[in-house]
C-alpha cells in the first residue's frame, strides 16, 4: 500500500497545479501566472529520474499524471508518440526490485516510455 500511496501523492500534488484548480483559488495574477508556468513545465516533462523503483515509485506517479493530461487532450502531450523519452530508476536495492522493474518495463515501454534505465 505504501507504494501506491507514494505514486498517488506525487500525482495529486502535481495535479493541484492544473489550471482549472488554480482558477478556483482566485489568486492574484502574478501568483496565477506562476502556477500556469509550473503546469506548462509539467506537460513538457520528457525524462524522469526516480530515486526508488518500487511499483509505486515517483516515476509511476508522474507517468499517471501525464497519461491523464494526454487523455484530456493537452496540446503538449497529444501529438507525442510516447509520453516519455526515458525513465531512470535508481535504488540501492535495484537487484531486489528486478522482478517488479522488469514487469514495469514490459508494461510501460511498448505504449508510454521509449526507454527505462536502471
Amino acid at each position: 500500500q505504501k507504494f501506491q500511496e507514494r505514486a498517488l501523492l506525487l500525482y495529486k500534488s502535481m495535479a493541484k497545479l492544473h489550471p482549472d484548480k488554480v482558477s478556483a483559488l482566485s489568486l492574484p495574477p502574478h501568483e496565477s501566472h506562476r502556477y500556469t508556468k509550473a503546469w506548462e513545465a509539467i506537460t513538457r516533462i520528457r525524462k524522469i529520474c526516480s530515486v526508488g523503483c518500487g511499483p509505486g515509485c515517483d516515476a509511476a506517479g508522474v507517468l499517471a499524471l501525464l497519461q491523464t493530461i494526454a487523455k484530456q487532450g493537452c496540446n503538449e502531450t497529444k501529438h507525442q508518440k510516447k509520453l516519455l523519452e526515458s525513465v531512470y530508476l535508481l535504488d540501492w536495492a535495484i537487484n531486489e526490485w528486478a522482478t517488479i522493474v522488469n514487469i514495469l518495463k514490459d508494461l510501460l515501454i511498448p505504449a508510454l516510455v521509449e526507454n527505462i534505465y536502471c
